[in-house]
C-alpha cells in the first residue's frame, strides 16, 4: 500500500532513528542473544519461542545511558504471534563498555524473558503491544494510545473462520500498516519515556 509500513518496518526504522540520533557505540554479540517469549514444552519435547538480538546500541539521551536493542522472533512455533520488539536496559552504573559489561548486557537480555525489557512489541497481525511486566512499556503505551490511531494507514484483516494451529488465533489475511510519520512520533515518544524514567 504505497509508502505505508508493516509493523516490522515501523520497529526497525524507529530503532534506526533512535540510534542515529543518540548512539555512542554499537555492540555486535557475534552470536544471537536470546530472550524467551513463549514455551510449549512438555516431558517428551522442547518447543520454545524467542526474541533474538544480534546487536545492541549504547545510546545517550539527555546525558543518560541506555542499551537499546531490536529483537526479531526466532525459535520454535510458540510466540509466532509476535514479530519483533525494541528493548531498553538502564546502564547508569556502567562507566565504560568492556568485555565484562557486554557479557552482563547479554545476561540482562536473557533474563528479560516474557518482554520484561520491552518498550514495544510488534504482533503478527501488525498490531503493537505493551506488557505489564515492563514499566517503560506501559508508560509508552499511554502516549502511543493517545495518538496511535492517527497513524494507521490500513487496518488488519483477519479471517475468524480459520484458526492457526501454532497460535490458536485467527488467520491474518492482511497485517495492519502505518503511515511513515509514525516513525518520528514513536521515536520521540520513546525518547520522552527514557528521559522521564531514568
Amino acid at each position: 500500500m504505497g509508502n505505508s509500513l508493516s509493523v516490522w518496518d515501523l520497529l526497525s526504522e524507529t530503532y534506526s532513528k533512535l540510534c542515529e540520533n543518540n548512539s555512542e557505540k554499537e555492540i555486535f554479540f557475534g552470536k544471537k542473544v536470546l530472550s524467551e517469549i513463549a514455551d510449549d514444552s512438555d516431558w517428551h519435547r522442547h518447543r520454545t519461542g524467542y526474541m533474538g538480538y544480534e546487536k545492541v546500541n549504547i545510546i545517550k539521551i539527555k546525558g543518560n545511558k541506555w542499551v537499546l536493542g531490536l529483537g526479531k522472533k526466532c525459535g520454535a512455533y510458540p510466540g509466532n504471534q509476535y514479530v519483533g520488539d525494541i528493548i531498553a536496559l538502564d546502564i547508569k552504573n556502567e562507566k565504560e563498555i568492556n568485555k565484562k559489561s557486554i557479557e552482563e548486557i547479554a545476561k540482562q537480555i536473557d533474563k528479560g524473558e516474557y518482554f520484561r525489557n520491552s518498550l514495544i512489541v510488534g504482533t503478527r497481525d501488525g498490531g503493537l503491544e505493551a506488557f505489564k511486566k515492563s514499566k517503560l512499556s506501559m508508560k509508552l503505551l499511554e502516549i502511543v494510545e493517545s495518538k496511535g490511531e492517527d497513524y494507521i494507514a490500513r487496518e488488519a484483516k483477519v479471517d475468524v473462520t480459520k484458526i492457526m494451529v501454532d497460535t490458536l488465533s485467527p488467520v491474518v489475511r492482511q497485517g495492519m500498516e502505518y503511515k511513515p510519520e509514525f516513525v518520528d512520533f514513536l521515536r520521540n515518544s520513546i525518547e520522552k519515556v527514557l528521559t522521564d524514567n531514568y
